[in-house]
C-alpha cells in the first residue's frame, strides 16, 4: 500500500473510532437520563439549584463550615462580565451568543440597580435556575447608577450561569431626559434596555424582558406549536390563540387579574401620551376592544423580537415620562410599554403560565396555579430534606415564579423586602424554613376552596424560602475563603393571616 493510500486509510480508521465513541458517549447520556433523569410522575422532588442548603439535606446548623476551594475567590472575572473599557467586550458577546432553535435564540434580559438591597440574591436565583431548567441562550443583567468601586466589586461577583452578561448604564433617575426631575426608580428600566440595545445590537432574534425576583421553572419556549387554549382567556376563540413569537406578535403574561389600572379606557392618558387631532399618534386610534385584547394587563416577560424591540424602545422611554406627568403610580413604566407596543401595532397573546405571582381568590385561575392542587399528600414543599417542588413532564409547564408578594399563612410568611441587609455574606443568616406541619394542616382543610388557597400560599412560601437559601449559599461557598454561617435561624415577620 502506498504511503499516501496508508495516510488516508489511518485518517478514515481515527474518524469510525471517534464516530463510534461520540455514539457510545450519546448512548451513555440517553441512558444516565433515562436512569436519574426526571421523573415520569405529575410531580417530583427537584433540587433545583445544588445538593447543599435546603435542598436535598438538611443544613448544618454550625456557625461556620470551611470554604473548599478559596484559591478560585481570587480568579479574574468571567468571560463576558464588563471589562476595562465601557462595554467593549460586546464584539465578543455577539460571536459567542448560542445559535439553535427559536427557544435557544432569546436573549433574556433584566434589569436592577447596585443599591438594590436583595440584587444579589436575586441575580443568583435567576441564574442557577435558568442553569437548573437547561436555559440555553444569553442572559443579561442591565445595571444602572454604579459607581467605580461598586462596578469593581460587581465583576468581582461570582457567575452560575454558562452566558451571563452584565452591561453598566447611568442612573436615569431622577434625569431620563433633559429638563425631568423625577425619582421614579423604573426610569431605569427602559432607558437601560435602549442603551444596551443601542450600543451592544444584538444578534438574537428574540428578547424576554422579565423582572429581577424571578426564578425559572422550565426553560423558556415559544414557536411551538402546542395547544396553549388552557391558559387564555379572552375574547377571541381560544383555539386560535398560540405561542407563536414574529414580528407583530408578542407574547406577555396575564395580568389581567390585578385589574384597577387601564389607561385606553382613560381619555386624558391616551390624549397626554398620544396626542390628538391630526398630529395624534397611532396608539390614539387604538379600539379600547383591541387594547383589553393585546396590548393592557400585560406583564413580565415580555417576549417580542428583537426588530419590534428595535421599533418601540424609544417610545417606551419616552412614554415613561410623559406617564408620570399624569400619575405617580408605580405602573406607569407598565403602562408606557402597553401604549409603545399599541403604537407600533405588536399585539400580544397573554397567556398566565408564563410567570404566577400571587395565588387567585376566584374560582377562575387567573395565573397557573393549578399545579399545585395535584401535589401528592405524601410530598411536602416544605420539607427540608426535598428540593423545590414544580411541575413534572406530564403538566403543561410553567416557565417562571415571580416572587414579589407575600406568601404564607396564619403564622409564617416571606416577603422579599422582608430580607435583612446583608444577607448574602459570609456571616448573614439563612432563613429557617417554616415547619412541615404548615402544609400538612393546609392540606388538612375540609373546606375544599380554603385548602387550595393555603396549599398555594404555604407552596409559595416554602419554595421560596428555599430558592433564597440555595443562592446564599451557594454565593457564600464562592466569596468566603475564610469560611460562612450556614445556621438557619432567622424568621421573617410572622405576619396576620393572608388568607382573608
Amino acid at each position: 500500500m502506498r504511503p499516501a493510500s496508508r495516510s488516508r486509510f489511518a485518517q478514515l480508521a481515527r474518524r469510525e473510532v471517534l464516530l463510534v465513541l461520540a455514539v457510545v458517549c450519546v448512548s451513555f447520556l440517553y441512558l444516565s437520563r433515562s436512569l436519574i433523569g426526571p421523573s415520569q410522575s405529575a410531580w417530583k422532588p427537584v433540587t433545583v439549584l445544588h445538593e447543599t442548603g435546603a435542598g436535598a439535606n438538611p443544613l448544618d446548623h454550625t456557625t461556620i463550615s470551611a470554604l473548599r476551594n478559596p484559591d478560585a475567590l481570587h480568579a479574574s472575572p468571567p468571560p463576558g462580565a464588563m471589562g476595562g473599557d465601557d462595554n467593549e467586550f460586546q464584539d465578543y458577546v455577539r460571536e459567542s451568543e448560542h445559535r439553535g432553535d427559536d427557544s435557544d435564540d432569546i436573549h433574556v434580559i433584566f434589569s436592577q440597580s447596585c443599591d438594590q438591597s436583595s440584587r444579589i440574591i436575586q441575580q443568583t436565583i435567576i441564574q442557577q435556575t435558568a442553569t437548573a431548567v437547561g436555559q440555553k441562550g444569553p442572559i443579561t443583567q442591565l445595571l444602572s447608577g454604579c459607581s467605580d468601586d461598586q462596578r469593581a466589586e460587581v465583576l468581582r461577583e461570582p457567575t452560575f450561569y454558562h452566558n451571563f452578561q452584565r452591561y453598566f448604564t447611568r442612573n436615569y433617575m431622577p434625569h431620563p431626559e433633559p429638563g425631568i426631575d423625577d425619582w421614579y426608580m423604573a426610569y431605569n428600566k427602559p432607558f437601560a434596555l435602549r442603551d444596551w440595545l443601542r450600543n451592544v445590537r444584538p444578534r438574537n432574534k428574540f428578547v424576554a424582558l422579565i423582572d429581577g425576583d424571578f426564578a425559572f421553572f422550565h426553560r423558556l419556549e415559544i414557536n411551538t406549536g402546542r395547544n396553549v387554549s388552557e391558559f387564555y382567556y379572552g375574547a377571541r376563540d381560544a383555539a386560535t390563540v398560540n405561542d407563536t413569537v414574529r414580528d407583530g406578535q408578542a407574547l406577555a403574561q396575564n395580568w389581567g387579574m390585578y385589574g384597577g389600572v387601564m389607561w385606553f379606557k382613560e381619555a386624558d392618558k391616551i390624549k397626554g401620551i398620544c396626542g390628538e387631532g391630526d398630529t395624534a399618534l397611532p396608539c390614539a386610534k387604538v379600539s379600547l376592544e383591541d387594547a383589553k385584547e393585546y396590548y393592557e394587563d400585560t406583564a413580565s416577560p415580555y417576549i417580542l423580537t428583537m426588530n419590534d424591540l428595535d421599533r418601540m424602545i424609544d417610545d417606551y422611554c419616552h412614554f415613561t415620562v410623559l406617564g408620570r406627568k399624569m400619575s405617580d403610580n408605580w405602573v406607569v413604566e407598565m403602562e408606557a410599554y402597553t401604549f409603545a407596543t399599541a403604537n407600533h401595532g405588536i399585539r400580544h397573546n397573554k397567556l398566565h403560565n408564563y410567570a404566577i405571582s400571587l395565588p387567585p381568590w376566584r374560582d377562575v385561575d387567573d395565573e397557573y396555579w393549578r399545579h399545585v392542587d395535584v401535589i401528592p399528600d405524601d410530598q411536602n414543599p416544605c420539607d427540608p430534606a426535598t428540593g423545590v417542588l414544580r411541575p413534572g413532564p406530564e403538566l403543561p409547564p410553567l416557565y417562571f415564579f415571580h416572587w414579589f408578594h407575600r406568601y404564607g399563612r396564619e403564622h409564617y410568611s416571606f416577603y422579599k423586602r422582608d430580607l435583612p441587609k446583608g444577607f448574602a455574606k459570609c456571616d448573614g443568616p439563612l432563613l429557617k424554613l417554616p415547619p412541615m406541619d404548615e402544609w400538612k394542616e393546609a392540606s388538612a382543610n375540609a373546606d375544599p376552596r380554603s385548602r387550595r388557597n393555603e396549599r398555594r400560599y404555604v407552596w409559595a412560601e416554602c419554595t421560596i424560602t428555599k430558592l433564597v437559601n440555595q443562592a446564599a449559599l451557594a454565593f457564600r461557598e464562592k466569596t468566603c475563603p475564610n469560611g460562612f454561617s450556614t445556621k438557619a435561624d432567622y424568621v421573617l415577620t410572622k405576619a396576620p393571616s393572608l388568607l382573608v
